[in-house]
């Protein structure tokens, strides 16, 4: 699951697939995205269902959602669109204004 998303096997908790939990959130951030094409929209939610379907987004291939790192509680990750298909990352992970001098590896999904 943390290390290995193309190799988690979604049977073993009866919870969502990664391919599910993509489709099921990145439709819902398309769909806003169409219907409030000049807004900022602010999306929260659990941290391994917001990277994989960021990661999604712009494009990351399943077994390559760590690759730029997990995203920490409470940290911002900005994405832009013009047509709510295509998006580019423009933020990851950002963590800046918290008052913390280190984080804590458990913050981090």
């Amino acid at each position: 699951f943390r290390h290995h998303p193309d190799q988690y096997d979604e049977r073993v908790t009866g919870s969502e697939s990664f391919a599910q939990v993509i489709t099921r959130v990145g439709s819902a951030i398309k769909e806003y995205c169409r219907l409030n094409p000049a807004a900022n929209i602010l999306v929260v939610s659990h941290g391994a269902a917001l990277n994989a379907t960021i990661n999604a987004l712009i494009g990351t291939p399943l077994p390559h959602l760590k690759d730029r790192g997990g995203l920490s509680n409470t940290s911002t990750t900005i994405l832009s669109t013009s047509d709510a298909e295509h998006f580019e990352l423009e933020r990851w992970n950002d963590t800046s204004y918290l008052h913390k001098t280190r984080l804590d590896p458990t913050d981090t999904i």
